[in-house]
């Protein structure tokens, strides 16, 4: 009867930032990898000129995870979640697999101060950029980019010409945003011999990029927009070194996305969003052979949940 072999995920979280073309003193910020539990950053930093940045990138090892980077003034900040695993085919017969994944709702925005003055050469940036990757090889990727040039005083947008996750635009005439999702997705990652195994990763990566000046007046915006369906984020006005009423960012950027996909198993979790699955041979094969096959291709995402559930069942049988 087809078993199948333990594996586990490797996660990690890593955010790096400059403000003003320094490096961060913490930065890189990096947490793990791990091959268990959760992993997590969190923290945000300013300098004396009043540019800042804030960051939340985190995941665990069932696919929970999410990257959120912004920024306002003179900063570059890069997100990064990395999702390793190995699926293997626990059949005496070749299975072709499908990976299906649900990404929820995420951001990209920019924003410039009522107060500014625009000029050449500086600018804003918010992207995302997601690739899945089989045996190193990418089998899908996606990626959007919202940028401000002050030059020509004008935002702009660039979907992915083939795998655009097809959100929304809101803009005025100091702020664009772009909110996205959910969008759920279904590729093929080929046929697997028996007793094939192959490497799984998954690439989460938000950044967010600004050279404007920190002489505005008022409130910097944060990259909120009142249109924004999940409500306005990030206002980074108050803080140790940009009090409000005084000089602030003239602009800043955000990028996010989260919770890319859950497991999604008969044996119970979140609804949403992902699943691993191997075609059923036309050979007769003894039922919880047949039904284990079905579930997964083995792997960290749910194949433990399975395994425990395959014991107890034969266990009492």
């Amino acid at each position: 009867m087809a078993t199948v072999p333990v594996q586990a995920a490797t996660i990690k979280a890593e955010v790096d930032w400059k403000l003003a073309g320094i490096p961060g003193a913490t930065s890189p910020h990096i947490s793990g990898p791990a091959t268990s539990g959760s992993v997590d950053v969190l923290a945000g930093d300013n300098d004396t000129s009043g540019n800042n940045v804030f960051y939340h990138t985190y995941g665990d090892v069932t696919g929970n995870f999410g990257s959120r980077v912004s920024g306002n003034g003179n900063y570059d900040i890069n997100g990064l979640f990395t999702y390793k695993d190995t699926f293997v085919n626990p059949n005496p017969f070749s299975s072709p697999a499908s990976f299906t994944f649900t990404i929820i709702p995420g951001e990209l925005s920019a924003d410039i101060s009522p107060s500014y003055t625009p000029t050449a050469g500086q600018a804003l940036s918010a992207l995302y950029e997601i690739d899945i990757r089989l045996n190193g090889t990418s089998i899908w990727n996606s990626s959007a980019n919202l940028q401000y040039n002050g030059g020509t005083n004008t935002f702009s947008f660039t979907d992915d010409p083939v795998n655009s996750l097809g959100g929304t635009v809101y803009n005025t005439a100091t702020s664009y945003s772009y909110f996205f999702g959910p969008f759920t997705q279904t590729i093929s990652l080929g046929t697997f011999a028996p007793g094939e195994t192959k490497l799984f990763e998954y690439d989460l990566k938000t950044i967010a990029t600004g050279n404007l000046p920190t002489t505005c007046t008022g409130s910097s915006n944060g990259g909120g927009n009142p249109n924004e369906p999940n409500g306005q984020v990030g206002n980074f006005a108050t803080g140790p070194d940009n009090g409000t009423g005084g000089d602030v960012p003239c602009g800043g950027s955000t990028a996010r996305s989260g919770d890319p996909f859950h497991p999604n198993f008969p044996s119970g979790s979140p609804p949403g969003t992902i699943t691993v699955t191997g075609v059923v041979s036309t050979t007769t094969i003894p039922e919880s052979s047949n039904l284990l096959s079905l579930l997964v291709l083995g792997g960290g995402i749910g194949g433990s949940s399975i395994r425990r559930w395959y014991r107890r069942k034969n266990s009492n049988s």
